[in-house]
C-alpha cells in the first residue's frame, strides 16, 4: 500500500514527462534523445548556449514541431496524439514574437485572451495590469511596427501574463529587454507558478536561471546535460566556493604552505595583502581560515565569500563556457 501511494503522487505531481525526445533534420540533432521529468508548479529552467537544443524542445512540447523519435506527455497528453488538447492548456511566449505588425498593442493582447475564452470586464482588467506593470500601458494604442525590439518582446510575454495557461513555456523572456523590463517579467513568471502554473523558461542567461528556477537542466548539444536545484548544482562541483581575504600585512610564503597544508584548496592565488582560496563548503570553513591568519599576527580586513555560478557548473560538465550574455 505504502509504494502505490507514493506512485500516486508522483504521478500527481508531474506535469511533464519526455521519453527519449529527439528531432533530427538531416544529420543534424537538434535534440537527440531527452528524458525529463518537470513537476507541477515550479520553474523549470532549460540553460544552455544557442544551439544546444532550447527552442527545439520548446517547440516539440508546444505541438509546434513533431519529434522523430520518442514523445512527451503534457498532462497525462500525449504531443503526437492529443495535440488539439494540449494547445488548450499551454501558452507560448516565442523566442522572435509572432505578432501583427500592423496590429495594436491593445488589439494584439485582446485577440490572444479572447482566443483562450478570456471575455469582457476579466479580460480588461488582466490587461490593464500587465500593460501597467510591463510599462507598456502608455504604449497601448501604437502599433507594433513602431516600437522597439524590447518593447514587441514585452507584448510577447504578455499575452502568457494575460492568459496564464496551466502550462507556459517562454523562450529567451528577456532578450533585448531592459533592466527594469527583465525584473518585471521575472516577477511575472515567479507570480505565474505562485498561482498554480508550470513554468519553463529556456536561456542562456546565466543570472536570469539563477534568480528564477527551481530546478535547472543544462542543455549542450542537443543533450541534457546535468538537472537539479541551483544549491545543489553548485554543491556538486568538486571546486568549491571562493573565499578571497584582504588583509593588512604581508603575506609570507611560510603561510601559504600551512593553508595548502591545512585546507587543501582546490586553488589558490596571493598577492602581498590579498589571498583567493577556493575549496569545497568554504563557508563552513571560512572560521578556520580566519583564526589561521589571526593566529599568525594577520589582520583580516575584509573576507568575501563567493558561490559557484552556473556558468561553473556548465564549465564543470561541459569543459567550456555558455556564450550568452550575463545581464544584470
Amino acid at each position: 500500500m505504502h509504494h502505490i501511494i507514493i506512485l500516486y503522487l508522483g504521478i500527481v505531481m508531474r506535469a511533464i514527462a519526455t521519453f527519449d525526445l529527439a528531432k533530427y533534420y538531416g544529420d543534424i540533432r537538434a535534440l537527440d534523445g531527452v528524458d525529463l521529468e518537470i513537476y507541477e508548479n515550479e520553474i523549470f529552467t532549460i540553460l544552455g548556449p544557442n544551439g544546444a537544443g532550447k527552442t527545439t524542445f520548446l517547440l516539440l512540447l508546444s505541438t509546434v514541431l513533431k519529434p522523430s523519435r520518442g514523445t512527451a506527455y503534457i498532462k497525462d497528453f500525449e504531443i503526437r496524439r492529443d495535440a488539439k488538447k494540449i494547445r488548450e492548456i499551454i501558452g507560448i511566449a516565442f523566442q522572435e514574437p509572432q505578432v501583427y505588425w500592423r496590429s495594436r498593442v491593445i488589439d494584439t493582447l485582446r485577440f490572444h485572451a479572447s482566443i483562450f475564452g478570456i471575455e469582457g470586464r476579466e479580460r480588461e482588467e488582466r490587461i490593464s495590469r500587465v500593460l501597467r506593470i510591463l510599462q507598456l500601458d502608455h504604449l497601448a494604442n501604437r502599433r507594433l511596427i513602431n516600437l522597439s525590439g524590447g518593447q514587441v518582446k514585452k507584448v510577447e510575454v504578455a499575452k502568457i501574463f494575460v492568459q496564464r495557461p496551466e502550462v507556459a513555456f517562454f523562450d529567451e523572456p528577456t532578450a533585448m529587454v531592459d533592466l527594469d523590463g527583465k525584473h518585471a517579467i521575472w516577477e511575472e513568471i515567479k507570480r505565474l507558478r505562485d498561482e498554480g502554473s508550470t513554468v519553463i523558461v529556456a536561456t542562456n542567461e546565466i543570472y536570469e536561471a539563477e534568480i528564477l528556477s527551481d530546478r535547472v537542466a543544462i542543455f549542450d548539444r542537443g543533450k541534457v546535460v546535468v538537472v537539479g536545484g541551483v544549491s545543489e548544482l553548485k554543491e556538486r562541483l568538486p571546486s568549491g566556493e571562493l573565499v578571497e581575504l584582504k588583509v593588512r600585512e604581508k603575506l609570507h610564503e611560510s603561510l601559504i604552505r600551512d593553508i595548502e597544508s591545512f585546507f587543501k584548496p582546490t586553488h589558490l592565488v596571493y598577492e602581498d595583502r590579498y589571498i583567493a582560496i577556493r575549496l569545497p563548503q568554504a563557508k563552513k570553513r571560512v572560521a578556520e581560515i580566519a583564526k589561521l591568519l589571526i593566529d599568525r599576527g594577520i589582520t583580516i580586513e575584509s573576507i568575501n565569500v563567493s558561490e559557484p555560478t552556473l556558468d561553473d557548473v556548465f564549465l564543470h560538465y561541459t569543459r567550456r563556457k555558455i556564450s550568452g550574455s550575463i545581464g544584470q
